[in-house]
């Protein structure tokens, strides 16, 4: 065997070991990790009769709407898909397709920074499959060789967690509100309920005034409404909470946003950004993580907002 092909063994097998590794170092079964979450989301939303509701975003969705208010006020089962703002629009829309059926509404709610990223990290792509195993089969072979890639932070991660742990250096648990234990039966996180919040970062961008290349996200989420509409569901939009300080230094990107949004055929814009506007008091730990009372006044905006929609009804 020549030196190359000795070099592509090794390097094809070191990259087999590290998949392996990501399945193989699953989390314990008293560390439930954050990302468990997935597989309890699509359950629920497999096993839900009729029409339903289906929030559907990243971590700000999570942490920012209450399902289980929504079915109550409007009657209709409801599910929180939110998870992880890291995993890219692709894998907060894609998933949910082959589960819709007719009369489904769909609400979804996108940061600003996936029109930009599509894609999940490798590392996060590693930690969502060791985590919930049945997200694979939603991968691409570009989100394979990014694990690959990457895969080894996640192990490393793993690894140092569990000597940590065995040394007592820290709980081998997950804590709150970053564990399965955090969402309650509607996928909703609830856990930081009774905790209290550190200090939130400031936000230092200063004002943007350029114009964003988001035609490809938009070009993802008019496919996902369109997809959608063929199965007889219906996709409406509702714009993420918006740090006032961070609404006030982006206006131009939001207005870019919302442009384009107005312009895909078929899908309800249901508020504004400007809607969408909240103190830093409203925050838990990242200006994309409301505070539960927050999340609750937001949900009662989004049902006031549904109601109002014929088309949303």
């Amino acid at each position: 065997m020549d030196r190359f092909s000795t070099r592509l063994l090794g390097f094809l097998s070191l990259q087999l070991a590290l998949v392996v590794g990501v399945f193989a170092l699953r989390p314990a079964a008293n560390d439930r990790p954050y990302l468990a979450a997935w597989t309890s989301k699509y359950e629920r939303l497999a096993s839900l009769e009729g029409p339903r509701l289906i929030v559907t975003g990243g971590s700000d969705v999570a942490f920012g709407i209450h399902a289980q208010a929504l079915e109550h006020a409007l009657g209709v089962p409801a599910v929180n898909m939110g998870l992880h703002g890291g995993l890219g629009m692709r894998l907060a829309l894609e998933p949910v397709l082959p589960h819709l059926r007719p009369g489904d509404v769909v609400l979804v709610s996108l940061v600003e920074e996936l029109f930009l990223r599509r894609e999940a990290g490798g590392d996060l792509l590693a930690q969502l499959v060791s985590s919930a195993p049945g997200a694979a089969q939603h991968l691409r072979p570009i989100d394979w060789k990014n694990a690959a890639d990457q895969g080894h932070l996640y192990l490393g991660g793993r690894v140092k967690s569990g000597v940590f742990a065995l040394l007592g250096l820290r709980p081998a648990a997950s804590p709150p509100p970053y564990s399965l234990s955090s969402f309650n039966a509607w996928g909703d996180v609830v856990g930081h309920r009774s905790l209290d919040a550190p200090p939130l970062p400031r936000w230092t961008s200063g004002v943007e005034r350029r114009q964003l290349n988001i035609d490809a996200g938009v070009a993802l989420l008019e496919l996902f409404v369109r997809q959608a509409e063929a199965q007889g569901a219906v996709v409406a939009w509702f714009f993420p909470p918006l740090l006032e300080e961070y609404l006030d230094q982006r206006p131009h990107v939001l207005a870019q946003i919302t442009e384009r949004l107005w312009a895909i055929d078929g899908l309800i814009v249901l508020d504004s950004a400007e809607d969408n506007r909240h103190p830093r008091d409203d925050f838990f730990d990242t200006r994309y993580h409301l505070r539960y009372e927050a999340a609750a006044e937001r949900t009662k905006r989004l049902i006031e907002a549904l109601r109002a929609s014929d088309r949303a009804n």
